[in-house]
């Protein structure tokens, strides 16, 4: 298991209209391809939770991690700022490989004793 969402706190909030003022943010695999995910922008806070299952009802099961064996770039391009959106702009990229996290669960077993009848 790992855990694959992308929570950011910016300096500066963000345009409400980020996208129609030409934004963009994308998770992009190591071929480039974009990475389906779900997008939230509010204030400050940028949240990116990918769905890599071809079923988005199973988003967010245990089958829907990202591959440790690839590395993916998250994009963050031309990023309005509620306070001067015409001139202030942020561009960044983030590169990253993820790591097998583990199970979270630890399975415990018990035994049950049966008293000796004497």
């Amino acid at each position: 298991m790992n855990f694959s969402t992308f929570r950011l706190a910016m300096t500066h909030p963000v345009h409400p209209e980020w996208e129609a003022l030409g934004g963009s943010i994308q998770l992009r695999d190591g071929n480039g391809d974009e990475v389906p995910a779900m997008v939230r922008v509010k204030g400050n806070r940028i949240t990116v939770d990918p769905c890599v299952v071809e079923d988005p009802r199973e988003c967010g099961s245990k089958d829907d991690v990202l591959d440790t064996s690839q590395t993916y770039t998250l994009q963050l391009e031309n990023l309005a700022s509620l306070n001067s959106p015409q001139t202030d702009r942020f561009s960044h990229e983030f590169t990253f490989t993820p790591r097998e996290t583990g199970p979270t669960v630890v399975p415990v077993s018990y035994t049950h004793l049966r008293a000796h009848e004497t």
